[in-house]
């Protein structure tokens, strides 16, 4: 029976569909974040249940092939990524188990299963991100979360999933805020204002919609706010206020305020134009929708003059 810090020797054979690597020993499933297939590593032993456990990586005795330097000095600590330490071919390789198994071993179906069609780019392709607002040090702070907490960890600067842009919007306007002595909002004591920033993004002239999220619905001199962003991002096209003053960790309301533009940023997906406003649904990365629209249309044989509805 294994024993909490226990160190054991495991190679890695699988990977289970949160990121975590998986071996076995004495028969049972150890579960190891941040490995990749073919790892041969030392592990300590931090939880037994009866017939798994959890591990950490003690040391790597040989890497597998898949791993790759992690490119974001935050990967392990944020919790917005699970696969950053393996290449992306080993990624897609991953996920094209991952729906084996839910199709053959847990829905009993005898389907083959193809090789997956990868993104049109593996980073920045995000069109959308939504940024809790931190105090840290004195100053409001677009952040993200630890994993699995509610811990603020300040990655805004970096941060690959989404256009530099938008991350840089993010910032500036927290530097703005932050000069017209705005406070960031707190869960726990339900104090302060300013709560989430949403930024969205086109696909088609790069216009972006800037949603600040705040318990009061107002933000101090709203238009000392509107003209120094405006002026510095020429691509920020709209600036929404969304007034959220229910207690919890939900972001956005019905209530809000159009302060700048239209309120809606101009997309195009499939030939179909769009109107994105700060709450619209609209698939997260444009290229592969389309790819993932354009196999619907092939595998179903839909005609130019057909309509199909995305339910």
């Amino acid at each position: 029976m294994l024993k909490k810090n226990e160190i054991i020797r495991l190679t890695v054979t699988g990977i289970s569909n949160d990121g975590n690597g998986v071996g076995r020993y004495g028969g049972q499933a150890i579960f190891v974040p941040f490995t990749a297939v073919g790892d041969i590593l030392d592990v300590r032993i931090v939880k037994v249940m009866r017939s798994f456990a959890y591990g950490i990586i003690e040391s790597i005795i040989e890497p597998s092939s898949d791993r790759t330097e992690t490119d974001c000095p935050y990967f392990g600590k944020c919790g917005g990524c699970c696969f950053r330490h393996i290449t992306y071919e080993a990624e897609l390789r991953a996920k094209q188990l991952f729906v084996e198994d839910a199709l053959q071993r847990i829905g009993g179906l005898n389907v083959s299963v193809d090789a997956i069609v990868p993104s049109p780019e593996a980073d920045g392709y995000r069109n959308k991100v939504q940024f809790p607002v931190a105090g840290i040090d004195g100053m409001l702070v677009p952040c993200f979360y630890y994993q699995r907490s509610h811990r603020s960890i300040d990655i805004s600067d970096s941060c690959l999933l989404q256009p530099s842009v938008m991350n840089r919007i993010a910032v500036a306007a927290c530097e703005v805020l932050t000069e017209l002595g705005e406070s960031a909002y707190d869960e726990k004591t339900q104090t302060g204002n300013i709560r989430h920033l949403l930024l969205r993004r086109s696909s088609v002239d790069g216009s972006i919609l800037l949603c600040v999220i705040c318990f009061d619905g107002k933000v101090r001199n709203e238009s000392v706010f509107v003209e120094k962003l405006k002026s510095a991002y020429p691509d920020l096209k709209t600036i929404v206020i969304n007034r959220n003053k229910k207690p919890g960790n939900g972001i956005l309301t019905g209530d809000h305020r159009v302060v700048y533009g239209s309120g809606h940023i101009d997309d195009v997906l499939c030939g179909v134009p769009a109107e994105i406003t700060y709450d619209t649904f609209f698939q997260i990365n444009h290229d592969s929708t389309e790819n993932l629209y354009n196999c619907v249309r092939e595998f179903c044989g839909i005609g130019d003059h057909q309509t199909v509805i995305d339910l």
